[in-house]
């Protein structure tokens, strides 16, 4: 999972990912790529706790047209509304 992000210090922009982060005191960093500022810092818990998040999400991948299939919804809705749901008593 790569993202784009620029440095306050420099204004480079560059792409990182989870592989970009190094052991700082104790923390891990995300340093600009051309001045070595400090972008992002996590505790090693944090680190962790992204990587448990990467994980899931990877393993998991809802099965949404299954899922719908079992409530008898087809086809599938194509919009999305928002605003208020008229109760039943309401539409008389």
């Amino acid at each position: 999972m790569r993202f784009k992000t620029s440095c306050s210090n420099c204004n480079h922009a560059g792409g990182y990912n989870i592989h970009h982060l190094v052991e700082v005191d104790d923390l891990w960093c995300l340093a600009c790529e051309k001045c070595g500022n400090r972008l992002l810092t996590f505790s090693p818990e944090e680190r962790q706790q992204i990587i448990r998040v990467i994980q899931l999400t990877e393993s998991y991948v809802p099965d949404t047209i299954d899922a719908y299939r079992h409530i008898g919804v087809d086809p599938l809705p194509s919009r999305v509304r928002f605003g208020v749901i008229a109760s039943e008593e309401n539409e008389e």
